[in-house]
């Protein structure tokens, strides 16, 4: 590659990524990544200063609290995860890539939205099932969640 290759400002990782998608004859590819990568920059500005102990016991209360669990610095992980949401959506809407009907690839983000919303995540919807419906018979996952 030579002094002017457009990629060179870019992280390792993302300049691969970019090559790649040219390769592959995508048009925008840098511009897709640039979006990315900015997208990237947004969520690490926001955990960067947690410590190794603070990452930890998020990882260890997750499992237990799901959207409940206190982050580093105050909030939930709903709170956050709506943070997260946010700088996904502004990332693919930055990146442009439209369907036919000029809609972004944001609308797969869409049942996150309503998990983060509710509360409710998919494993307490099970759980309720399990609880009612399924009269402790988890066995019935399959009929129901098989394809």
């Amino acid at each position: 590659m030579t002094d002017s290759d457009p990629v060179d400002g870019l992280r390792p990782g993302m300049r691969a990524v970019v090559r790649k998608r040219i390769e592959h004859g995508v048009t925008d590819a840098l511009g897709d990544v640039v979006a990315i990568d900015g997208a990237l920059d947004a969520a690490w500005d926001r955990v960067k200063h947690w410590t190794i102990e603070e990452r930890e016991a998020l990882r260890h209360a997750v499992p237990r609290q799901a959207l409940e669990a206190p982050v580093p610095g105050g909030g939930t992980m709903r709170e956050l995860a709506g943070e997260v949401l946010d700088i996904a959506t502004a990332g693919l809407s930055e990146r442009a890539a439209l369907n036919g009907a000029g809609d972004n690839e944001g609308g797969f983000l869409d049942p996150l939205r309503e998990v983060v919303a509710s509360g409710i995540t998919f494993a307490d919807r099970l759980l309720e099932r399990y609880h009612g419906a399924w009269g402790g018979d988890v066995s019935k996952v399959y009929d129901e969640f098989s394809f």
